[in-house]
């Protein structure tokens, strides 16, 4: 027999299943396999690490891969500790196969060993990779209805631009002087929520009065850059590439 290895994995300190659990869920196959006459390797454990980069990228799982030796084991608490799709799965088993490596999975209680434990994996990891395809959709939607609450439309000025009586239109140039300040204050490197604090300090507000929050200077902005847009030009292509732009980032934390 080799070594067993465990590994763990947590994108943030206060997520659910914590460091603490996972470690306390592997420990059982640690000792069984102890107990067998096998040696005892680390736990491994990747910090603050997205599980859409596939587990030898990941520092700790990079510095377990050199390890890895013909007989040993890696042992998850939950198999999607480890893969968080079907390809990335896929590639772990047949890379562990050559290397004659095996893995099993506290969760399911068996291992890569028996016929029933590959097959059981394979539909668990399809299931991961499911589920987060599920709540990636159910983010964007949510992200699309929560923009498309804040653009302009015909009772919502556009940034640049005023209201008139009979729902007439003006530029408002110097809402865009101060425009062009927050496309320089980003530039510099500093937040949207940033800017929107500095301008809410200065009492600087909107020609009906209204604040310039966070969302406002991103739309400004944004706004800017393609010579400031009326009410006609806000639909769903920008809705949609924000909304993927706001997923991409809330995803790599």
């Amino acid at each position: 027999m080799g070594k067993i290895y465990g590994y763990i994995r947590a994108s943030t300190s206060g997520q659910e299943y914590t460091y603490d659990a996972q470690i306390t869920a592997i420990k059982p196959m640690l000792q069984r396999w102890h107990e067998a006459g096998g040696e005892l390797g680390r736990i491994y454990k990747d910090e603050a690490v997205s599980g859409t980069t596939q587990i030898f990228e990941r520092p700790a799982g990079r510095e377990m891969l050199k390890v890895l030796k013909r007989g040993d084991k890696v042992v998850f608490a939950k198999i999607d500790r480890g893969f968080r799709s079907l390809a990335d799965y896929a590639q772990f088993v047949e890379l562990t196969k050559t290397m004659g490596v095996e893995y099993a999975a506290a969760d399911l209680g068996i291992d890569s060993s028996t016929p029933t434990g590959q097959f059981l994996y394979t539909v668990m990891a399809a299931f991961a990779q499911l589920e987060r395809q599920f709540i990636s959709q159910r983010t964007k939607e949510g992200l699309a209805a929560r923009i498309s609450r804040c653009i302009p439309s015909s009772h919502r000025a556009p940034p640049g631009w005023r209201q008139l009586p009979n729902d007439e239109w003006d530029a408002d140039y110097v809402e865009r002087k101060v425009i062009a300040w927050m496309e320089r204050q980003h530039d510099l490197n500093h937040s949207y929520r940033q800017i929107a604090r500095q301008l809410d300090k200065w009492g600087i507000k909107r020609f009906n009065g209204k604040s310039m929050g966070r969302e406002f200077v991103q739309m400004a902005i944004w706004a800017k850059s393609m010579g400031y847009p009326g009410v006609s030009g806000w639909g769903e292509k920008w809705i949609r590439e924000r909304a993927e732009r706001m997923l991409r980032s809330q995803t790599n934390r």
